[in-house]
């Protein structure tokens, strides 16, 4: 009989990770496989390198909540230099052109950020992830290869600023996006309309919906502990995945009926009490569903969603119900 691998009986979750400045993304999930032993770790949005703050790692059977996680919107606050112009739209790239800012670009700035609220159709940035038959934009633009413009429609919200002080031109953004928005494009069109041009120098990530920065972990802490079996589970970053998705609502079910919902069977005494929370909440909505945790121990068993053709469906069942236990930090 084939043995499990270590992956196979890890754990399942989602860990909130504090990215410091100077790692990918992918940097951040290497160093967390290391740590848990387990290959089957991945994000829920990837950060710049020169961004630091919330990066949503997936966990064991955590990595089957992607879809759901993925869609949130994002929150940031950065830094907007106006009167600087650089190839990448932040500070990664090559600076294009400076000017002087006076206290009438500032004040034009504050006028031109209503402007600049709500669905908006923006240029990506030719260094971005981006792809264009199959070759990310940055690739091209590295090759010294012609970037072609790519416009998407992004959305920014509850947008908030002021001048940071002792600096000329420097102004700090809070907002939130949709998925998928470039917050470097903002800043970058923006600029464009004051007439001083503008980059992104400093870019921090505090929210991915449901999350916020506040529940994290820093890496270098994380990488410190020494993850062993206790009372309690790791307070701080790691989200159990029966609280994961914590914006759905939930119903409770008996230990029994676990075995069925995990062989794609809904059992008939919950039937009534699904219907009723997918038919007065979600109404049209996909995005959305029930989740169903064991009783006993909140775990997750498995997501319900409204069917394509009506009704309802199991999207999907997990299988591990093994957390991360209290950390002990080395001395």
């Amino acid at each position: 009989m084939k043995s499990k691998r270590v992956e196979d009986v890890g754990p399942s979750g989602v860990l909130l990770v504090d990215k410091p400045i100077g790692l990918t993304s992918h940097d951040v999930v290497q160093r967390v496989r290391r740590v848990l032993n387990t290959r089957s770790v991945g994000h829920a949005g990837t950060l710049d390198p020169l961004a630091s703050g919330l990066l949503v790692l997936l966990v064991g059977e955590g990595t089957k909540l992607s879809d759901y996680l993925l869609t949130g919107d994002k929150s940031y606050v950065f830094d907007v230099q106006l009167g600087l112009e650089t190839t990448t739209f932040d500070m990664e790239g090559e600076v294009v052109k400076k000017t002087t800012v006076s206290a009438n670009d500032i004040e034009k700035f504050r006028q031109k950020v209503e402007e600049f609220k709500g669905e908006l159709d923006l240029k990506v940035p030719a260094y971005s992830a981006v792809k264009v038959n199959g070759k990310k934009l940055y690739e091209l633009a590295r090759a010294g290869q012609h970037t072609p413009d790519v416009v998407k429609r992004m959305i920014f919200k509850d947008v908030s600023f002021e001048e940071v002080e002792g600096q000329s031109g420097l102004i700090r953004v809070t907002l939130t996006c949709s998925k998928g928005s470039f917050v470097r494009s903002w800043a970058h069109e923006i600029g464009q309309a004051v007439g001083t041009g503008a980059a992104v120098v400093a870019l921090r990530r505090v929210g991915s919906f449901p999350f916020e920065i506040g529940s994290t972990v820093k890496l270098a802490d994380f990488e410190s502990m020494k993850l062993q079996d206790g009372p309690q589970v790791l307070e701080n970053g790691w989200i159990p995945l029966g609280r994961a998705l914590p914006h759905w609502p939930q119903i409770r079910i008996r230990t029994d009926w676990i075995k069925r919902l995990r062989n794609g069977q809904i059992p008939f005494a919950v039937v009534p009490e699904i219907r009723d929370l997918i038919d007065r909440h979600f109404q049209s909505r996909m995005d959305i569903g029930v989740r169903m945790v064991e009783e006993d121990t909140g775990a997750l068993v498995s997501i319900i969603q409204k069917g394509p053709k009506g009704g309802f469906q199991i999207k999907r069942v997990f299988n591990s119900s093994r957390t991360l236990t209290a950390p002990q930090v080395l001395n």
